[in-house]
């Protein structure tokens, strides 16, 4: 993709100052009669070629280069800007596809799982869920069937079990609204 753009770049730049060139030249002006001097006189030749038209042609004919230049400059630097854009992008893309791979491997594997542990009766879940972290804990009940949802609330702590149920409630990547705790009747 950068080599087609840079040939492309490189084409218009080439037909560019071309169509530049050519729309800097004046048309001659095709002499009415020869000068001819009548001895060598240096100074009626040079005003028979006309130098000074030239080199006002020669000026304009730079500066209109000079410019095609300065464009093509600001052209690269858009090109190599929006290359390295595009590379960071292809980077993201490639960061995201492994992390939905990631996680489509462990939705299976928690799917398989939800559908084994709570054949375990309550006493050999417990320990084996209160091992796990929240993300595994969370993953592990959102495969699982409402029987087996039931299970596993039942065999874990009460704290746990109601932690688990307001990240349910809040939904995937939301935080659970903490609410106001009891006050203290010791007081």
């Amino acid at each position: 993709m950068r080599i087609i753009l840079l040939i492309a770049l490189a084409i218009l730049a080439f037909g560019g100052s071309f169509v530049g060139v050519y729309m800097s030249i004046e048309p001659t002006e095709e002499p009415a009669e020869l000068i001819v001097p009548d001895s060598l006189d240096v100074g009626a030749l040079t005003d028979s070629l006309n130098r000074d038209a030239w080199g006002a042609s020669l000026e304009a004919q730079s500066q209109i280069t000079s410019k095609l230049v300065d464009s093509l400059a600001i052209a690269k630097g858009e090109l190599l800007a929006a290359i390295s854009r595009a590379d960071d992008l292809q980077i993201e893309v490639d960061r995201l596809k492994e992390l939905l791979r990631n996680k489509t491997s462990r939705e299976e594997i928690a799917a398989a799982m939800a559908s084994t542990l709570p054949k375990l009766d309550t006493a050999e879940l417990s320990p084996i869920l209160e091992g796990l972290d929240d993300t595994s804990l969370d993953d592990l009940y959102n495969a699982a069937s409402s029987r087996n949802r039931t299970t596993i609330l039942q065999a874990l702590k009460p704290d746990r079990a109601s932690a688990l149920v307001e990240r349910f409630i809040a939904g995937p990547g939301q935080t659970p609204v903490a609410t106001p705790s009891q006050p203290d009747s010791t007081q």
